[in-house]
């Protein structure tokens, strides 16, 4: 009987730590930024490994959005443009959005900046809200990219998966990267 509740008490314990941990970061708030960057920009070349894949591995609650463009007529192109009119910034990449007053661009600011100093911002999608609270199946851009814990999504149409999946894969600590 004792050797059945002993096993039983395992299950459980099994059980409640399965349940409670896939989800790395869950409860804190996301430091999320904007980017922006162009296939034919050499200094982004030198700045887009460090934003997308050193900063969003070292750092678990980081989530960068990306938006690439080929060509000033690009959609993502023309975002960077009302962006930068928006909040009085010249429309040149690399350029990062990170509050209303850091916004640094260029492969001297960018690779400088301290994410840790900018933990819980805003995410200037829209104003300043929470990445917590972002739909990600509206936020505007194509093909949008996001970045964090060293993952890579890709939304090239919106409103087919649910922006609270989508969110859970980028922070869930059971897949490999």
């Amino acid at each position: 009987m004792a050797y059945r509740r002993m096993i039983v008490l395992f299950l459980i314990a099994i059980a409640v730590t399965v349940v409670s941990a896939p989800i790395t970061g869950a409860q804190e708030e996301k430091t999320c930024i904007v980017y922006f960057t162009a296939t034919f920009c050499h200094n982004c070349e030198i700045v887009d490994p460090i934003v997308l894949q050193q900063w969003t591995s070292e750092h678990e609650n980081l989530v960068v959005i990306e938006y690439m463009f080929g060509s000033w007529n690009d959609e993502n192109a023309i975002l960077l443009g009302n962006f930068a009119q928006k909040y009085g910034q010249m429309s040149a990449v690399p350029k990062l959005f990170i509050t209303e007053d850091n916004m640094p661009g260029g492969r001297i600011e960018i690779p400088n900046v301290d994410i840790e100093s900018f933990s819980g911002n805003g995410c200037m999608i829209n104003g300043q809200e929470k990445f917590e609270e972002i739909d990600l199946n509206i936020i505007p851009g194509n093909p949008l990219k996001i970045w964090s814990n060293g993952r890579l999504l890709i939304r090239k149409n919106s409103g087919s998966v649910s922006s609270d999946f989508l969110k859970e894969f980028l922070f869930y600590c059971g897949l490999n990267t």
